[in-house]
């Protein structure tokens, strides 16, 4: 036979649901014609949530900061990106010509932040190349295998556990651009059908600018027909040359990019370009719709909570 099993926090968790039950009910009214006063949120666990997220869920926008940046050789700078990630107060740092030809692991422990993580493409075979994008170790993401020639590099992450976001980061070291550009543009049809949030990011080394002719020009296009924009605006190398872009979809005209601003560094010749996402907290770790449910249905599975059942 069972026995109740009342603790300290049980009371207080008891006490406290029904005290912000009544005090959010008499503030807020109604939710979807239930009054307020006869629900309360919990979270995936069961367990009540801050009033302050009554009446709302967990795809309440969040803001993430984004850095992309061309190193030029990570390990003569892992000191100043370590800074940077610091200074900026960033969630996602896309790095492109990291110039790492195996795994960097004594690299990324002298770069990396407490809390951040990396994931990592090697160089291949000639000049340049290499990319990692280190991120804060609550994201939630699947690395997605692509394939490609040896005309492109790119790393392809799948964010959060639910709207997923895709994130496609780009280092182009070929000079062969049109080749390049017309596999990159392939590749981003294909990913632009499973995604309908897609971020493509990168050093794709072709010279943009106001004037588009060519190459560029055609890769704009076709991206602009996928319902890609560029936000990228002004030189992001010191040599006045714009080769760092940032493309993202539409999503329906909900704004969920951020202009970007590109900005010099020291210790580079490319700029850094940081930008805001505005996203759903399903992207962190751990975390799930808040759901709201009527306070009897509540007190019973609490009250149920309390009977403990030898087994």
């Amino acid at each position: 036979m069972g026995r109740h099993l009342l603790t300290i926090g049980q009371l207080f968790w008891w006490w406290w649901g029904i005290e912000q039950i009544s005090n959010v009910g008499r503030s807020v009214g109604h939710y979807r014609g239930r009054e307020i006063r006869n629900l309360i949120a919990v979270s995936p666990s069961g367990c009540p949530v801050s009033s302050l997220t009554l009446g709302s869920s967990a795809n309440c926008p969040q803001s993430l900061t984004l850095l992309l940046c061309n190193a030029r050789l990570v390990q003569n700078n892992s000191e100043n990106i370590h800074d940077l990630i610091l200074d900026e107060g960033a969630d996602l740092v896309c790095i492109t010509e990291t110039w790492l030809e195996e795994a960097g692991g004594l690299v990324w422990s002298q770069l990396l932040p407490s809390g951040y993580s990396a994931e990592e493409q090697m160089r291949g075979r000639g000049q340049g190349g290499g990319m990692a994008v280190v991120y804060k170790s609550n994201i939630s993401f699947t690395r997605i295998p692509v394939e490609v020639s040896d005309h492109i590099k790119c790393v392809y992450l799948s964010l959060g556990t639910r709207d997923r976001l895709g994130l496609l980061l780009v280092n182009q070291s070929s000079h062969c651009p049109t080749e390049s550009l017309t596999e990159q543009t392939d590749l981003v049809s294909d990913l632009a059908l499973e995604s309908s949030r897609l971020l493509v990011l990168g050093y794709f080394n072709v010279h943009f600018g106001t004037n588009l002719s060519g190459v560029a020009q055609e890769f704009i296009a076709a991206m602009r027909t996928m319902g890609l924009s560029q936000e990228v605006s002004g030189p992001t190398q010191i040599a006045v040359h714009m080769l760092d872009l940032v493309f993202h979809s539409d999503q329906g005209g909900v704004p969920w990019v951020g202009t970007p601003v590109a900005f010099p560094l020291s210790w580079t010749d490319h700029h850094l370009v940081k930008l805001g996402l505005t996203i759903t907290s399903s992207l962190c770790r751990g975390e799930g719709h808040i759901r709201m449910i009527p306070l009897g249905r509540f007190l019973m599975r609490f009250v149920d909570s309390l009977v403990f059942r030898p087994t």
